[in-house]
């Protein structure tokens, strides 16, 4: 886990910041996934719900998952 929200190394204000913008699109795109979408809100907070929101986000389905990181990759500007 050494990308984005999960990378180590950035200070916590960033980490909570990247946090937040991988919610709000998974409010867009996972809106139902509600485990993962609460996981990121507790982990904006807690570090050891960070590797639970990694888990619950490789549980999403597949297409969701693709459209949820594709977003992500554009809002960052990868």
């Amino acid at each position: 886990m050494t990308w984005e929200p999960w990378a180590t190394g950035i200070d916590s204000a960033e980490r909570r910041a990247r946090q937040r913008s991988m919610r709000a699109l998974a409010l867009v795109h996972c809106r139902y996934e509600t485990n993962f979408i609460n996981t990121l809100r507790r982990a904006e907070v807690d570090d050891t719900a960070l590797p639970v929101a990694y888990t619950e986000m490789g549980k999403l389905p597949a297409l969701r998952r693709h459209h949820l990181l594709a977003s992500y990759a554009l809002l960052i500007g990868v």
